[in-house]
C-alpha cells in the first residue's frame, strides 16, 4: 500500500497541532463518495479521487444545549449511496432515541443498526421513522461490524462480550447471540469471510472460528513500540483485514491453502499518531485512515496491475477482486467472486465488450457496457470453452458437448442442452419483456430457447412443445415476439411454426434464402426466381411475390427504409419493401394501435389490407381503444357497428370530461360493449348496479311499457316506498340521488331539491336551485360545507362556505384543514374586530414552523406583540425580539422586560437564556453576577474576558483566592495559571502542605529549575531521613545538597550528607570554609579547609592577606608541600619592598634559587643574578651568560664582523653548535640582508650536522625572524625541512598566502585545515573584509558590522544568515551585553530583552502580571546609582594647536636616559614609555575649558546648491505626507535622488579643492622635520620592537595550543 494524502480544501487536510481526531469516515457503495466527519462535528464530502465537493455541519438534539454538547460517533451510506446516516452522542439519528448512539450501520435498504451507550442494539427504519430493539446487553457497546454480504451484524462491548445476529443466516446453519467473551473491549472488531477477528488494549489480535472457537492470536504485548488497537477494518472481500493502532497499520491476509491469516508487513508511519478511524472503499481499491490530530491518511491497494491491450486497466485489489478500467473511456467494473476463490486471470472478448475470468470453481462473465456481472459454478474444464456472445443479454458457452446459457446479472445457469453438434444457426434466443398494461412497471421477463427439436421456456424450466419434422434442420429463427419459428430443412423446404396454436405450415418448397425483416414479424424468402414476402403471418398463405434474376445476399433496414439487395451478376439491385406493411406488424407488436391505423389509412383496400383491418379491430377492442375500433368498422363496412360504438364513444368522452380518465370504465360504456358482443346477461348485471339503467334495461328488453307505469306510480305517489326502501327512515344516498334524478326526470323539482339533499348530492342540489330555487343556492352552499366538515374534508368544505358568504365558518374551516394561507387571505378581507383573534392562532403555526418573520406579521395584526417578544426569545433569537421590544415598547419597558424575564429564567435554572436577555440589552455585568452567585465560574469568566478583557487576569486571581479559602485548591490552580501567576499556585499548596501539587505545578508550569527549588523546599520542609528520600524520588538529592550548601544553608546540607552521601561532606566544609573566608573568619575557615582536607587553600587564604606565620603554621602542619610557597610568597613580598637579601634568604630556604636569579634578571641587577646562578645554579651560568652577552650585543660593545669571523672560525673547525650559536646572535638593523644570510646559514649547519632536537631548536629560532622580515616562503622552507608543518603552515598564513597553507596542511596534515580555516577567518576580520568574512563566519561579520556601526547592514546580514532569537542576535552585535530576562513573559515565550553590558549595572529582575490588557508581563529591575545626580560641568582639554614640540622631545629624552637599559619586561617598557610621555604632555600642553553646548559646525563642503536642494527635498516630503498618491511620491523620489547627487558632487569639489590647496600652503615651509621621525630611528624603538618579537615567541605556542 502506497500512502498519499487526502486533499480537504484547497489545500490538504492537514493535520493540526493538536488533538482533533477523525471521529468517522465512510465510502458510499457506489465508490463515488467518501464522508470524513472530524471533532469539530462538521461532515466533509470527497470525490472518489479525494478532492473536497461539499461539506455540512451536524445539529444538536436540542439547540439549547449548543453545538459543542454532542459527539458524531457512526456514520454510514445507504445502500443506494443517496443518503448517509449520522449517529450522535445525543440520543439522535433521525429521531430522538432512549440513549447515546455509540457506533452505527446501514448494511440494507431502509434499515440502519445502531449501538447505544446503555448497551442495546437497535434497528431504525426509515421508510417508517421507527426504531425497535434488536438484542440487549447490559454494557456499552464499543464497535459494530457486519460480514461481507451485509445479512448479519457483529457487536462488540466494554465487558469484552461479542454477540452476532443475523438478519437473513443464507442457510449457514450459524447460531445467533452471544459468540465469545473478548479479554478486554473489543474496539477494533471485524466480520471476515472466514472468520471474526478482534483486538483491544491487550496488544493482541485474535482470530475466532464461527461459533466462537479461537483459530489464531497475534501477541505483541511484549513490543514496547505497540500501543493499543483502535480501530479495524475488513476489504469488501473479506479476504484482508488492517487494525489501527499508534503510527502503524498491521494487515492480515487469509490464506485458503492454509485456512489461516498470514501477517503481512506492517505499515509504519511515523508522527501519524493513534488511528481513530479506518473505511475501505466498496471496490477495495482504496483505504482510508483518520488520526488523531484531524488528518486523513489514503492508501493505495493494489496486489498487481495490468494492461491489457493499451485498452484496459486490470487492478488486482485482492485475490478475489479486480477492478477493469476503461482507459479511453474511464468506467470502471468491479469484478468479484462472492464465493471468496482467487481470480486466475481476466480476459476481454466479444468485441472488447464481455469480460470472462476463471476461478477454481466458478465462471466469472460480465458486460462492460450494462456493468452486469454473473458467477456460475463451473468446474475446470482446462480453458476449452467456446464463447458466443451473439446475444447481448445472454452468454452461450459450448464445452464438451453441453451448451450452456448464463444470463448476465445473474448468479444461476439459465439453462443448458445436451449436443454433439455446435452450430449457432441452430439455436435462437429470445429476449421478451412481457408487461400488464395496466402495470407498467412490472416486467416479467421471459426466455425462450430453441434448440430444434423442441423450445424451452428457461424461466418456468419446461418445454413449451415438441415439433416432429421428418428431415433434418439446417436453420431456424424466432421472430421478434417468440410466437412464431422459422426453420428450414435439408430439402429446402420452409417452414412456419406457431407456438401458441403449436401449428405448423409450408410456406415454401424450395427456399434458398430467408430472414425475418429486423424489429418485424414480416418475412423476406427466396423461391428460385421469385422474391416472397409475408406482410402478415397470420395469412401465411397471402404472400407477395417479386420476379428476380440473380440471388438475395443481405436484408437491410434503415433510415425508414428496408431494401432486401439482390446481386445480378456483376450489379447489385436493391428492392424497395412496404415500410407501411412492415409498420404496421411493428405497431401492432408495439402495441401503438394509432400508429397501425395510420398506417392502413393510407392503403387501398385489398384482401391483405382488410385482413389486417379484422386484426387492428379485434385488438383494439381488447384493448379498449374504441375510436380505432370505430374507425376499423367503417373501414370494414360494418356500419351498424361503427354507429353503435360512435354512440359509445360519445358517452365515454363525455364522462371523462366530467370525471376525468378515459370514461371506458364508466357502467353505460363497460354495458355496451358487453352488448356489442351480444353478452347481454353481463350488460343487464352492470345496469342493475344502477337503478335508472335498471328500470330502462327492464322496459326495453323484459317489461316493455309496464317498467315506466311502474316508475311514475312510485313518482306520483310521493316516492316514500322507493326512497325509504332501504329501512327505518335511513335514506341510502345513491336511492335518494337515484330518486332526485328520477324526479327532475319527470318535472318534480321540489321533490328532486328534498332529495338531493337528503342523499347528499349537493352539487345537483345546487344545479337544479339555481334554475328553480335561486333563493337556496346559499343555503344548499353552507349546508354542503356543513356536509363536508362532517365528512371531516375541511379543505373542500371552505370553497363553500365563501360561497355561502360564511366567513366565520370559512376560516375555522381552513384553521381546521391547516390551510393557513388561505386562512390569511380570508382573513385579510375580513373586518379588523373579526380577524384579530384568529392571527395568533395562525402565528403559532408558522412559529413552530421557524418561519419567524410571518409568525411576527401575523401577531402584529392580532395586537399581540408580546407574544411575538417571547416568540423570538424561546427561539433564541434575541436580536430580532430586542428589535421588535424597541420598536413596539420604549427603551426603558424594554431593559425592564428583559431584566425581569431574564430573572425570572434565572429562578428557573435556564442560566444562558437569562444571559442572552442580559446580553441584548446590554448589562453584561448582571449576567456576570448571576454566574459568580451561581459559581458558574466558567461562564463568568468567559464574559469577563469578552466584555472586561482588562479585568481578566484580576478576575482568576480573584477566583482563584475564594477557590483557595473555600478548599477547592484544583479550581483555585486552574484560575490562578490562567492568570499566568503559577507562583502564587505552589505557594498555596506549599503553605496547605500540599507538597505533590506544588511540585506537580511548578514543573509543569515553572521555569527549568522551579519545580527543583519546589523539591527542595519539601525536603527541607520534612528533614531527616524522609528529605533524603524524597530527593532520591525524584533524583535530586546531590543537586540539592549543592543548592543548600551554595545558598548557605549548611545545616542542611551536611545533614542530608551524613544520612546519604557521605563523600560530599568535604566538598560542602570546602564551601563552608570558602563562606567563612568571604566573612572574613579566617580562623573557622581554617578548620574547615582542614577538615575539607584542602589545608592548602587555608595556607593560600593566609597568602593572600599577607598573615605569614599562620601561613606557615599551617603549611608546617598539615601540608608540608606548601612551606615553599610560603616562602616565595614571602619572597614576592620582599622583592616588590626592595629587601632584596631578605627576599634571597626566602627563596633559599625553600630551595627556589633559580627564582632569585630570575628576579635579579628582571630588576637588571645582573651581577647579583650572575653570583646566585653560580652559586646556586651553576648548569644554567651559559644561558644566563649568553642573554647578558645579548643585553650588551643591544648596546653595541662587540661588532658584527667580528662575530661573523667568529662563526666562520667554528665552522671551520667542526664546531657547528658554536657557529650555529654565533651566526644566531649576528644583529645588525642596518644591513637586513646579511642578517637573513646569518639565519639561513644557522638553519643549514643545524639541519645538516646537528641532531634533531638542535635542529628543530634553531628552525624554530630562525624561522619567526624570517617570518618577521617577510621571508615567509624561506621560513615555510625550512619548517617543512624538519616536517614542522604547523609552522610552515603559519608562516604562509604571516606571508598571506593562503592557498599556499591551504594546499600544505590538504596534502600534509589534514587535521590543520580546519585551523587555517579559523586564521583566515581572523585575517578577514582584521583586514575589514567584512563581505568576504560573511561567506566563511557570520557571526565574525556581524561582530565587525557592529564594531563599525553598520547596524542597517549588521541586521540584513543576520536575518539573512543567523535564523537567532532576538536576544542571541543582540548578543552577536554586542558581546558584551548578557540578557537577564531568563523566564517566559508572554505566554511560554520570552519575547522581552533586557540587555546588560556592566556586571550589576541591572539588579533584581523580577517578572510580574500583564499590565491591563497586555499580554505581555510585567518586567521589573533597579539600576543603583551612587552619590548625587551630576552637573553638566565645564569639561578641560589639550590645546594640541600650541603644543610646545621641541620641550616636549627634550623632556621625553630626558626621562628615557638610562632607564631603558634597566628594562626587563614588556609590562614595564609599557609603563616607562606612558610615563615618558603623558607627563610631558602636561608640562608642554596648554589647556582650555571646552563647554558641553556647542553651537553645530556647518560642514565646510555646504553650498547654497546644496542648500537649495535639501529644501526642496524636504518640501516634498511634506506634500507626499500630507497628500499621500503616486504623483507626489515620485516627486519626492527625483528630489531626494537630486538632493543625495548635489551633496556627492559638492563633497568631491571641496575634496580636489582641498588637495589644490596644501600644495601651496606656505606654513609647510617653516616646520622643522630635524627632530620628528620615527621611533625606530632611536635606541628606545629597537628595545620596544625586540621586546614584542620577544613576546611573540612566547605567546606563539599557547595560541597553537
Amino acid at each position: 500500500m502506497d500512502p498519499g494524502p487526502v486533499e480537504t480544501g484547497s489545500g490538504c487536510v492537514f493535520f493540526q497541532d493538536g488533538a482533533a481526531k477523525v471521529t468517522c469516515m465512510a465510502w458510499s457503495y457506489n465508490n463515488a463518495k467518501f464522508a470524513v466527519c472530524t471533532v469539530d462535528r462538521v461532515v466533509l464530502l470527497y470525490d472518489e479521487h479525494g478532492e473536497r465537493r461539499d461539506k455540512f455541519s451536524t445539529k444538536p438534539a436540542d439547540a439549547k444545549y449548543g453545538r459543542k454538547s454532542y459527539m458524531v460517533k457512526g456514520m454510514a451510506f445507504s445502500p443506494d449511496s443517496t443518503k448517509i446516516a449520522i449517529g450522535q452522542t445525543d440520543n439522535i439519528i433521525y429521531y430522538i432515541i432512549p440513549s447515546a448512539v455509540t457506533c452505527l450501520l446501514w448494511p440494507a435498504e431502509n434499515i440502519i443498526v445502531f449501538g447505544l451507550a446503555e448497551g442495546k442494539v437497535r434497528l431504525a427504519n426509515t421508510k417508517t421513522n421507527k426504531s425497535s430493539t434488536i438484542y440487549g446487553t447490559d454494557s456499552f457497546v464499543v464497535s459494530l461490524t457486519s460480514n461481507v454480504s451485509g445479512k448479519g451484524i457483529l457487536s462488540g462491548h466494554a465487558d469484552g462480550t461479542i454477540v452476532r445476529y443475523f438478519f437473513d443466516d443464507e442457510g449457514s446453519g450459524e447460531s445467533q447471540g452471544k459468540l465469545v467473551t473478548h479479554p478486554c473491549p473489543p474496539y477494533a472488531l471485524t466480520w471476515a469471510s472466514s472468520s471474526v477477528v478482534a483486538a483491544g488494549c491487550d496488544k493482541k489480535i485474535i482470530a475466532y472460528g464461527k461459533e466462537g472457537h479461537i483459530i489464531q492470536t497475534f501477541d505483541y504485548s511484549r513490543d514496547p513500540l505497540e500501543k493499543e488497537f483502535t480501530t479495524a477494518v475488513t476489504s469488501p472481500g473479506g479476504q484482508s483485514v488492517v487494525i489501527g493502532s499508534y503510527d502503524r497499520l498491521r494487515v492480515l491476509n487469509w490464506s485458503p491453502r492454509r485456512s489461516a491469516w498470514e501477517e503481512a508487513k506492517p505499515k509504519e508511519i511515523a508522527h501519524l499518531y493513534t488511528i481513530t478511524a479506518l473505511a475501505w472503499k466498496r471496490d477495495g481499491s482504496r483505504l482510508c485512515a483518520g488520526t488523531l490530530c484531524g488528518g486523513v491518511e489514503q492508501f493505495d491497494c493494489c496486489l498487481r496491475r495490468s494492461i491489457y491491450k493499451n485498452k484496459f486497466e486490470m487492478t488486482y485489489v485482492g485475490p478475489s477482486q479486480v477492478i477493469v478500467k476503461n482507459l479511453s473511456t474511464g468506467t470502471r467494473v468491479v469484478l468479484k467472486s462472492h464465493y471468496g476463490y482467487e481470480i486466475d486471470e481476466v480476459k476481454i472478448l466479444g468485441k472488447e465488450r464481455y469480460l470472462v475470468a476463471h476461478t477454481s470453481d466458478t465462471l466469472l462473465l460480465g458486460d462492460l457496457n450494462s456493468n452486469k456481472l454473473s458467477e456460475v459454478a463451473w468446474q475446470g474444464s482446462g480453458g476449452n470453452e467456446k464463447f458466443f456472445f451473439d446475444n447481448e443479454n445472454v452468454c452461450m458457452i459450448f464445452n464438451a458437448g453441453e451448451l450452456t446459457l448464463v444470463e448476465y446479472g445473474s448468479n444461476e445457469i439459465l439453462g443448458s442442452v445436451r449436443t454433439e453438434f455446435m452450430n449457432p444457426h441452430l439455436i435462437r434466443l429470445r429476449w421478451l419483456h412481457w408487461s400488464d398494461v395496466k402495470n407498467l412497471t412490472s416486467l416479467t421477463d421471459i426466455a425462450i430457447l430453441f434448440s430444434f427439436p423442441f423450445p424451452v421456456d428457461l424461466v418456468g424450466g419446461y418445454n413449451i412443445g415438441t415439433i416432429s419434422h421428418d428431415s433434418k434442420i439446417d436453420w431456424l429463427e424466432l421472430n421478434e415476439t417468440g410466437h412464431k419459428l422459422l426453420f428450414r430443412d435439408k430439402k429446402m423446404r420452409l417452414q412456419l411454426y406457431d407456438i401458441e396454436s403449436s401449428t405448423k405450415t409450408t410456406i415454401l418448397n424450395y427456399c434458398s434464402y430467408v430472414q425475418w425483416v429486423p424489429g418485424s414479424d414480416v418475412v423476406v424468402a427466396q423461391n428460385r426466381n421469385s422474391l416472397c414476402i409475408w406482410y402478415n403471418n397470420d395469412a401465411p398463405e397471402r404472400v407477395t411475390m417479386f420476379p428476380l434474376k440473380g440471388d438475395i445476399v443481405n436484408l437491410e433496414r434503415s433510415n425508414g427504409k428496408t431494401e432486401v439487395i439482390v446481386a445480378e451478376g456483376v450489379n447489385t439491385v436493391s428492392y424497395m419493401l412496404d415500410e407501411g406493411l412492415i409498420e404496421f406488424g411493428t405497431a401492432i407488436d408495439d402495441g401503438d394501435y394509432s400508429r397501425a391505423a395510420a398506417f392502413l389509412e393510407t392503403l387501398e383496400m385489398s384482401t391483405e389490407t382488410e385482413a389486417m383491418w379484422k386484426t387492428l379491430s379485434r385488438l383494439a377492442l381488447e384493448a379498449k381503444q374504441l375510436h380505432i375500433a370505430e374507425r376499423c368498422f367503417s373501414a370494414l363496412g360494418h356500419v351498424s357497428k361503427a354507429r353503435f360504438l360512435h354512440e359509445t364513444n360519445e358517452i365515454a368522452d363525455q364522462v371523462a370530461k366530467e370525471y376525468g380518465g378515459d370514461g371506458t370504465d364508466y357502467y353505460q360504456v363497460r354495458a355496451r360493449l358487453a352488448m356489442l358482443e351480444k353478452n347481454y346477461k353481463l350488460a343487464e348485471m352492470i345496469f342493475l348496479e344502477q337503478v335508472r339503467e335498471g328500470l330502462l334495461l327492464a322496459e326495453k328488453f323484459t317489461l316493455g311499457g309496464g317498467a315506466h307505469s311502474l316508475a311514475m306510480g312510485f313518482a306520483r305517489g310521493g316516492g316514500g316506498g322507493f326512497v325509504e326502501s332501504s329501512g327505518s327512515g335511513d335514506y341510502h344516498p345513491i336511492v335518494c340521488a337515484n330518486a332526485g334524478d328520477l324526479f327532475e326526470t319527470i318535472r318534480n323539482p321540489q321533490k328532486a331539491l328534498e332529495c338531493y339533499r337528503k342523499g347528499c348530492a349537493f352539487l345537483k342540489a345546487v344545479e337544479l336551485a339555481r334554475v328553480a330555487f335561486p333563493a337556496e343556492v346559499l343555503k344548499l352552499e353552507e349546508a354542503w360545507g356543513d356536509h363536508l366538515v362532517q365528512q371531516k374534508q375541511l379543505d373542500a368544505a371552505i370553497n363553500h362556505y365563501i360561497e355561502a358568504r360564511c366567513s366565520v365558518k370559512a376560516i375555522e374551516a381552513a384553521l381546521g384543514a391547516r390551510q393557513w394561507k388561505k386562512a390569511i387571505y380570508i382573513l385579510d378581507s375580513q373586518e379588523e374586530r373579526v380577524a384579530v383573534k384568529y392571527y395568533p392562532r395562525i402565528a403559532q403555526h408558522y412559529a413552530a414552523l421557524q418561519e419567524y418573520q410571518i409568525a411576527e406579521e401575523l401577531y402584529i395584526k392580532g395586537d399581540r406583540p408580546k407574544d411575538a417578544i417571547d416568540m423570538y426569545t424561546q427561539a433564541g433569537l434575541w436580536e430580532q425580539a430586542h428589535k421588535l421590544a424597541t420598536k413596539c415598547m420604549r427603551q426603558e419597558d424594554v431593559s425592564v422586560l428583559y431584566i425581569t424575564q431574564a430573572q425570572e429564567m434565572e429562578k428557573q435554572g435556564k442560566y444562558k437564556e437569562a444571559e442572552r436577555l442580559y446580553i441584548t440589552v446590554e448589562e453584561p455585568d448582571l449576567a456576570i453576577t448571576m454566574y459568580k452567585k451561581c459559581k458558574m465560574y466558567d461562564e463568568m469568566i468567559r464574559l469577563v474576558a469578552k466584555y472586561h478583557k482588562d479585568l481578566l487576569s484580576d478576575t482568576h486571581l480573584h477566583l482563584g483566592k475564594e477557590l483557595a479559602t473555600e478548599g477547592r485548591w484544583q479550581e483555585a490552580e486552574y484560575h490562578y495559571l490562567e492568570a499566568k501567576d503559577w507562583k502564587v499556585t505552589v505557594n498555596m499548596y506549599r503553605v496547605n502542605d500540599m507538597w505533590e501539587e506544588a511540585y506537580r505545578v511548578a514543573k509543569a508550569h515553572g521555569g527549568a529549575n522551579s519545580y527543583k527549588h519546589v523539591a527542595y523546599l519539601w525536603a527541607k520542609s520534612l528533614g531527616g531521613e524522609a528529605a533524603v528520600k524524597l530527593l532520591n524520588k525524584f533524583g535530586l538529592l546531590e543537586m540539592a545538597i549543592d543548592h543548600a550548601a551554595d545558598n548557605g544553608v549548611f545545616d542542611f546540607a551536611f545533614e542530608l550528607a551524613r544520612l546519604s552521601l557521605k563523600q560530599k561532606t568535604p566538598e560542602i566544609h570546602l564551601k563552608y570554609a570558602m563562606f567563612l573566608e568571604d566573612e572574613g573568619k579566617f580562623e573557622e575557615a581554617e578548620a574547615e579547609f582542614i577538615k575539607a582536607g584542602k589545608p592548602k587553600e587555608a595556607v593560600l587564604m593566609f597568602v593572600h592577606n599577607q598573615n605569614w606565620d599562620a601561613a606557615q603554621r599551617v603549611a608546617e602542619a598539615h601540608d608540608p608541600d606548601s612551606v615553599a610557597d610560603v616562602l616565595v610568597g614571602q619572597a614576592r613580598f620582599a622583592f616588590e619592598q626592595k629587601e632584596f637579601q631578605k627576599a634571597e634568604a626566602f627563596l633559599l630556604r625553600a630551595q627556589r634559587p633559580e627564582l632569585a636569579v630570575k628576579y635579579y634578571k628582571e630588576a637588571g641587577m645582573w651581577s647579583d643574578a650572575l653570583r646566585t646562578c653560580k652559586e646556586y645554579v651553576p648548569s644554567r651560568l651559559e644561558v644566563l651568560q649568553e642573554e647578558y652577552d645579548k643585553e650588551t650585543a643591544k648596546k653595541g660593545t662587540r661588532g658584527v664582523e667580528g662575530m661573523l669571523e667568529q662563526a666562520r672560525q667554528w665552522e671551520q673547525a667542526g664546531e657547528y653548535a658554536r657557529a650555529v650559536d654565533c651566526y644566531l646572535k649576528v644583529q645588525d638593523p642596518s644591513n637586513s640582508l646579511l642578517v637573513e644570510k646569518c639565519w639561513l646559514k644557522a638553519a643549514e649547519l643545524a639541519i645538516k650536522f646537528l641532531g634533531q632536537p638542535r635542529s628543530v631548536e634553531v628552525t624554530r629560532l630562525v624561522g619567526p625572524q624570517l617570518v618577521a622580515v617577510k621571508k615567509y616562503s624561506a621560513a615555510a622552507e625550512l619548517y617543512l625541512n624538519l616536517d614542522l608543518i604547523r609552522e610552515a603552515i603559519d608562516a604562509f598564513i604571516e606571508g598571506e598566502e593562503w592557498n599556499k597553507a591551504k594546499r600544505v596542511a590538504k596534502e600534509l596534515d589534514p587535521r590543520s585545515e580546519e585551523y587555517v580555516d579559523q586564521r583566515y577567518k581572523e585575517y578577514l576580520k582584521h583586514q575589514g573584509k567584512v563581505d568576504s568574512l560573511v561567506g566563511v563566519d557570520v557571526m565574525a561579520a556581524l561582530d565587525m558590522y557592529a564594531e563599525r556601526e553598520q547596524w542597517e547592514k549588521c541586521l540584513e546580514t543576520a536575518a539573512k544568515q543567523v535564523p537567532l532569537q532576538p536576544w542571541a542576535l543582540c548578543s552577536q552585535l554586542c558581546p558584551a551585553a548578557q540578557q537577564l530576562v531568563l523566564e517566559p513573559t508572554r505566554g511560554e515565550t520570552i519575547l522581552d530583552l533586557v540587555l546588560s553590558g556592566a556586571q550589576d549595572l541591572v539588579q533584581e529582575v523580577n517578572i510580574a502580571g500583564p499590565l491591563g490588557n497586555s499580554d505581555h508581563n510585567i518586567i521589573k529591575f533597579k539600576i543603583p546609582v551612587a552619590g548625587k545626580t551630576p552637573q553638566q560641568p565645564n569639561t578641560v582639554a589639550f590645546n594640541f594647536r600650541k603644543w610646545n614640540y621641541t620641550k616636549m622631545r627634550a623632556l621625553v629624552k630626558q626621562k628615557l636616559k638610562g632607564s631603558v637599559p634597566k628594562i626587563k619586561s614588556l609590562q614595564a617598557a609599557w609603563k616607562l614609555f606612558k610615563d615618558a610621555i603623558l607627563e610631558p604632555q602636561l608640562n608642554c600642553t596648554p589647556q582650555i575649558k571646552q563647554h558641553s553646548k556647542r553651537t553645530k559646525k556647518v560642514p565646510p563642503w555646504l553650498n547654497n546648491k546644496v542648500k537649495e536642494a535639501v529644501s526642496y527635498k524636504k518640501a516634498s516630503i511634506k506634500k507626499w505626507k500630507l497628500i499621500p498618491n503616486e504623483e507626489n511620491r515620485k516627486e519626492h523620489k527625483h528630489w531626494q535622488m537630486k538632493c543625495k547627487n548635489t551633496i556627492r558632487k559638492a563633497k568631491k569639489e571641496f575634496e580636489e579643492q582641498l588637495a589644490k590647496d596644501s600644495k601651496s600652503n606656505s606654513k609647510k615651509k617653516n616646520v622643522s622635520t630635524s627632530e620628528a621621525g620615527s621611533l625606530l630611528n632611536n635606541q628606545w624603538g629597537h628595545w620596544m620592537i625586540e621586546r614584542l618579537k620577544e613576546h611573540s615567541r612566547m605567546t606563539r605556542p599557547l595560541q597553537k595550543n
